[in-house]
């Protein structure tokens, strides 16, 4: 026997997913090319209505005029602001160069061609602006510097010593605080620093060498001066003096001089023997020669019958000469000369001297022998008169002056030299 199995039913299709439809981009853009067309029609008659005045009346070129200098009512009493060619806007400022009232700036400038009723900005001055320097004292320098400058003024800093402010706060400004000053003019300000000294003491140097005293002025801030040398009983070398004086106050970086021993003072050399024209006979003879002078002129004057007669000026004179010779530490006689420097024999020693001028204007030149007077000037011993005899100063026929004696040439000039009595 068959066994029937129920038939099942047929399964259902599946119902088809319906296709999605594709999105298109046309029809944005044509709202968006839609929307910016009208937007620009829109500025374009903005343009139009804005500037109606230049397309449909044709408004013509004009120059623009220079007003700085002018006053408002002068610029507003002008063809071109009064006819409306141009429209002024005004402004004000401070400006120190300008009085107030007085335009000194415009835009656009003079010379530059506009349309007919172009705006131009014209700036007049409020004159100069004065502000108040306030009070600064304690302050420290950057905070004063920043005040004052916001005020509009320059600043100008220097330093000063004051024991009651701060090192770095200010002391003082000028103007002082409470003042009026115009603006971008110059405010001192007086910044108090530590004090420094400008003395030093100066320290003793008494036997220290030359270079240990160079050291030890230079660790006081001091330099070494002028150096003199002197004989001493200290060696050779050796600081011996000073000036200014060891514990006086000196200024910084100045000088002290010294005095250096040059050891102990050599002996005098001996003289060396005179001969009789340079020894004390050549003294005798000139006393005894004066003295037979005075003697011979007494006579002259009496006479042989014992009455006094006049004495020539000449011999007068000679007398007077041969008073003044007696003054020994005063008269020497000429041992040499080189040089143009004359070697004297005195009392003393031997003494270089030079002639004053009046020998070389007398065209006088003297010479080994001749007596002579001596002078000093300044120090400097010279020749202040030649005492030979009237006729050997005179210059020789040929006006030749006499020649001078050079090396250690001797020509004798006294009369007890060359004979005369």
């Amino acid at each position: 026997m068959q066994t029937v199995r129920p038939k099942r039913p047929a399964p259902r299709g599946k119902k088809a997913a319906p296709r999605k439809k594709k999105r298109t981009i046309f029809l944005p853009a044509l709202f968006g090319i839609t929307i910016a067309f009208a937007l620009a029609c829109l500025a374009l008659c903005w343009m139009i209505l804005n500037d109606s005045s230049n397309l449909m009346n044709n408004k013509a070129d004009i120059t623009l005029g220079d007003y700085i200098g002018m006053t408002q009512d002068e610029a507003a009493a002008t063809e071109q602001v009064a006819s409306g060619q141009i429209s002024v806007t005004w402004e004000q400022e401070y400006n120190s160069d300008y009085a107030a009232g007085y335009i000194y700036k415009q835009s656009p400038v003079s010379g530059r061609t506009v349309r007919e009723g172009q705006g131009v900005t014209l700036t007049a001055s409020l004159g100069t602006q004065y502000v108040t320097v306030p009070d600064l004292t304690n302050y420290v320098q950057a905070d004063a510097e920043q005040q004052l400058k916001e005020l509009g003024v320059s600043v100008l800093v220097t330093q000063a010593v004051d024991t009651t402010v701060a090192s770095g706060a200010v002391i003082r400004t000028d103007p002082a605080a409470g003042s009026q000053v115009a603006a971008g003019s110059t405010v001192v300000v007086y910044i108090s620093r530590p004090q420094v000294a400008t003395t030093t003491k100066v320290p003793s140097l008494t036997g220290m060498s030359t270079a240990d005293a160079r050291t030890l002025l230079v660790q006081n801030h001091l330099g070494l001066g002028s150096q003199t040398d002197q004989y001493s009983d200290q060696p050779v070398g050796t600081v011996i003096g000073q000036n200014p004086a060891a514990g006086s106050t000196a200024k910084l970086n100045g000088r002290v001089n010294i005095v250096v021993s040059a050891g102990p003072e050599p002996a005098p050399e001996p003289e060396a023997p005179s001969d009789s024209t340079t020894g004390g006979d050549w003294w005798s003879g000139l006393f005894g020669s004066s003295l037979l002078f005075f003697q011979h002129r007494d006579r002259h004057r009496t006479g042989h019958s014992g009455q006094r007669r006049p004495f020539p000026e000449t011999a007068d004179r000679l007398v007077v000469l041969a008073a003044e010779l007696t003054e020994a530490h005063m008269k020497g006689y000429i041992t040499k000369g080189i040089g143009g420097f004359y070697y004297v024999k005195t009392p003393e020693g031997i003494v270089e001297c030079k002639p004053r001028g009046i020998f070389r204007k007398q065209k006088i030149a003297p010479v080994a022998g001749d007596e002579v007077t001596l002078e000093t000037e300044n120090g400097v011993s010279v020749i202040a008169r030649d005492c030979t005899p009237k006729e050997r100063l005179c210059p020789p026929p040929n006006g030749k002056p006499r020649s001078a004696v050079s090396g250690g040439q001797h020509h004798p000039a006294h009369p007890q030299h060359a004979g005369a009595g």
